[in-house]
């Protein structure tokens, strides 16, 4: 009897716990299975990367991230690669453009300038649906409405123009390194009205001249201009041109040409030929075109001014007693220098931005000349100084390469050249250290060589 009542006790134990182990094929429901575990699902999408309407490469990229993968940037024959841009025209970056959908991501291209070292022409063709680069600097810039059924303008009108603008340039004396600083933009596509075009062109904020507008550009577009005359023909239409800054004088020039010029002669035909009333290089920014030579005057005093940007900075040491050099011998190599930086292809625009400094007066030394060149902190090329110049316990500055026995102002001295970043001083420099008395820059019977 005893031995029959055991399993029967403990089989009640076990129900009484509650446990299910009677039933070894049942999974106890108190443990979730994977099934039931919560998960967060997150998006991707498919960016496709487009060479000339061509596939490239893709990228899935996960909604809200950038670009991870590693996108080469492509190559093409003749051209260098300017740029990622999506369909409505605004910059794609891969580092910092957050990916919210499907995109198709078009590679942009600039012509590279080619120069013939033999001293031939130089062809430039310029991008006219360039995109901006924060990274680099640009010349000048120039918008145009993209929406052709109102502006009369499309790629191929564009492209024309770009082609006259360089012959326009060109003959005004802009070197070939600021033409190649020229950026043409499109605002917009066939679907843009006014107001979305500006404010692609105020997030762009440094366009000069804007093509094809109307004359709502500032009251509907919100862009401030400075100027804007309409009735100019452009790709059969007849609309605006504006101009929006008003510290280049090239494109004050540009713009005073385009509102001028007769229609048969337009900048937005193939047939176009540059006046030879604008075929001036020696005219100074500013200057009437078609009056021959122009006298270009450079304050030899000049001082530091903080908010400008300057080109080339040339100091003298002030001593005149001690370098030769007074104001009237600096006037004579002030234009001097002129004609050689105009024999070099410097624009008028980055002569205009020259400064010639003195640094100190018949009373300074040597140490406290060192002193005011310091602390300008921006000199190219020093004149009429001496050997000790560089010498921590004299002059203290430090320099590239110095040259004695130069002869200026009647008297052998040093010139110093304190940078060595800009080709332009250094092609100076090597100059001045290398022309024979007869010629030199200091006096008023300089001839700059042809080969300067």
């Amino acid at each position: 009897m005893k031995k029959r009542r055991i399993p029967l006790v403990i089989c009640s134990l076990l129900l009484v716990g509650g446990l299910t182990a009677c039933s070894p094929n049942e999974v106890p429901s108190s443990i979730p299975s994977d099934d039931q575990s919560s998960s967060i699902v997150v998006n991707s999408y498919l960016v496709s990367f487009l060479v000339d309407g061509e596939l490239y490469k893709t990228a899935q990229v996960k909604e809200g991230e950038t670009v991870t993968n590693i996108i080469d940037n492509p190559t093409k024959e003749g051209y260098e690669f300017a740029g990622w841009k999506l369909e409505d025209n605004t910059e794609f970056n891969l580092e910092t453009t957050v990916v919210t959908s499907n995109l198709n991501v078009i590679a942009t291209f600039t012509k590279k300038v080619e120069t013939n070292p033999g001293g031939g022409e130089t062809q430039t063709t310029i991008s006219v649906e360039d995109v901006k680069d924060p990274t680099k600097e640009y010349s000048i810039v120039i918008g145009w409405y993209g929406k052709s059924a109102t502006s009369g303008l499309d790629v191929d009108v564009m492209k024309v123009f770009a082609d006259n603008l360089v012959k326009f340039l060109k003959a005004k004396g802009v070197s070939d390194e600021d033409i190649a600083k020229v950026s043409i933009r499109r605002y917009g596509d066939a679907d843009t009205n006014v107001g979305p075009m500006g404010e692609l062109i105020n997030a762009d904020g440094d366009c000069d001249l804007l093509l094809g507008v109307g004359k709502n550009i500032t009251s509907t577009g919100l862009v401030e201009v400075v100027e804007k005359q309409e009735g100019i023909t452009m790709g059969g239409a007849s609309r605006y041109i504006a101009r929006v800054t008003d510290t280049k004088q090239i494109v004050k020039d540009l713009y005073d040409f385009i509102i001028s010029v007769n229609a048969d002669n337009s900048m937005f035909l193939n047939t176009f030929v540059v006046p030879e009333s604008i075929n001036n290089p020696g005219a100074n920014p500013g200057d009437n075109p078609g009056t021959g030579d122009q006298e270009t005057t450079l304050n030899v005093e000049d001082v530091k001014d903080s908010s400008k940007e300057y080109s080339i900075v040339i100091g003298w040491y002030g001593k005149s007693a001690t370098s030769g050099l007074d104001v009237e011998v600096m006037k004579v190599f002030a234009d001097n220098l002129v004609k050689f930086l105009k024999a070099k292809g410097v624009s008028n625009e980055d002569i205009a931005k020259v400064s010639i400094r003195r640094y100190g007066d018949a009373d300074t030394n040597v140490g406290p000349m060192g002193v005011l060149i310091n602390a300008d902190g921006d000199c190219d090329i020093l004149l009429g100084v001496g050997s000790n110049i560089d010498d921590p316990a004299k002059g203290n500055v430090t320099v590239v390469e110095k040259q004695g026995d130069v002869t200026m102002g009647g008297k052998p001295r040093y010139i110093a050249r304190v940078t060595d970043t800009k080709q332009i001083v250094k092609d100076l420099y090597d100059f001045i250290i290398s022309s024979n008395a007869d010629n030199s820059m200091f006096l008023d019977t300089f001839v700059a060589p042809t080969n300067a």
